[in-house]
Order: structure tokens, then sequence, then C-alpha cells
């Protein structure tokens, strides 16, 4: 019998072991699916990293491709995102989030005929995912969320539709930082958090192609013409 539980015992720990090192290969794959499932493409990472001894989770090499209808390979890159989030949380009524950074976002931002951008049509179909997450008063067991800070830095955005689609015309993106969502009370419910995200994200690609394409009015009207629906908000 002792014999039994050295061999079991044994077997455990080699699990716990795999189970360890596995944790970030599920991590990524679980989020490669669930942001397809909310951006309507094919969300990649390169590489996931959690540590559950500093809460922290960092990814790396992220590309959203585009959605059909578009001509170019991806609508967004990211070299990395670092998240600080405090996992003691995560099975209690709220989750909190130290800080969540994204650093170097790369947007390609194409218009195709009459038709939404990639990047609206992609922000739209998150709005529409985060329906699911609606609070409803029967749902009790629904998780509000608290995000100290929320970072957008060192970003850019290339314009590009039919008439300029072999070069572009690229822009910075200003910075976001949205401090303290959910304070207010006891966290906002993810659906909330998702609608001031993409209000915030939407008007900050909003203004970072105003003056481009207004400079374009006095220098080529038809291209002017072209991009101006890349201003409407979303």
């Amino acid at each position: 019998m002792l014999k039994f539980f050295q061999k079991l015992s044994f077997f455990v720990i080699i699990a716990v072991i795999i189970l360890y090192f596995s944790f970030d290969w599920i991590l990524k794959k679980g989020l490669e699916y669930a942001g397809s499932e909310a951006a309507g493409v094919q969300v990649f990472i390169r590489d996931a990293d959690i540590s559950f001894f500093h809460d922290n989770i960092r990814l790396e090499g992220i590309i959203i491709e585009n959605p059909q209808g578009f001509e170019s390979n991806y609508a967004l890159e990211i070299k990395n995102i670092n998240i600080k989030i405090f996992f003691s949380t995560f099975f209690s009524q709220r989750i909190i989030f130290d800080q969540i950074i994204i650093e170097n976002p790369y947007i390609t931002y194409e218009k195709n005929g009459e038709q939404a951008s990639n990047i609206k049509t992609i922000l739209n179909n998150i709005k529409i995912f985060s329906e699911r997450f609606k609070y409803h008063p029967s749902h009790k067991s629904s998780q509000n969320v608290l995000i100290y800070d929320f970072i957008v830095q060192k970003g850019q955005v290339n314009l590009k539709s039919k008439l300029i689609k072999s070069r572009g015309i690229s822009t910075t993106l200003p910075d976001i930082h949205i401090k303290d969502i959910g304070r207010d009370k006891n966290g906002k419910t993810i659906y909330e958090v998702i609608n001031i995200l993409i209000k915030s994200i939407d008007g900050n690609i909003i203004d970072a192609v105003k003056e481009p394409i207004e400079s374009l009015k006095l220098k080529n009207l038809k291209i002017f013409n072209d991009l101006k629906g890349f201003s409407d908000k979303l």
C-alpha cells in the first residue's frame, strides 16, 4: 500500500509540473479563441507569459487580421500588452486590474468603398459580442471589473483606401490613459468596460486621422472625399 501511495504521489507531482508549465500555452490559445470570437476575425499571439507570483500577464506579438473585403493582411499589430491583475480577486465578485498597458500598436485603418472601415467593423463586432455580458438582475453571479490604469502608448495609424493603397498616410496615435474604470461603485460590468474602452479607442483614432485628412482638402479633393468617412464616430 505504501508503494502505491508513493507512486501515486509521484504521478500527481509530475501532473502538477506539466500543468504549471502548460499555463502559458493554455492562456495563449484561450485568448486567441476568445479574441477571434469577439472581433469576428482571426487573432494571433506569438507568446504569452503568466506569473501567478507577480500577478502579471505579458502578451507579445498580437496580430488581428482584417475582416473580409479589405486588402491589408492585418488591421492591428501590437508589440506587447502588460497586464497587472490581482489573481486573488479572480473568483470574487470584482476582478481588479492594477494596470493594463498596450505598447506600440500599429493600426492599418482601411476603407473599401462605401462600406464601414476595417477598424469600425472590428470594434462593432466586439460591441455586439459584449452584449452577452450585459448585467441582468437575475445574474447574481456576474463579475464586475475594476481597472486602476488603462494605457495605450507609442501607437501609429496608417490610413489606406483604394486611391492611396500603395503608400498610405501615416500619423501618430495620441496616447490613451484612463484611470479608475469602475471605481465609482463596486466595479463595472464587462459590457460597460468594453464599451468605455471602445469609445475611447475609437475617439482617439478619429483625433489622430482628422488632421491629415483635413490637410488633403486643398491638396487632393478626390482623396479627401475618399477618406473623410474615416472621421465618423462608431
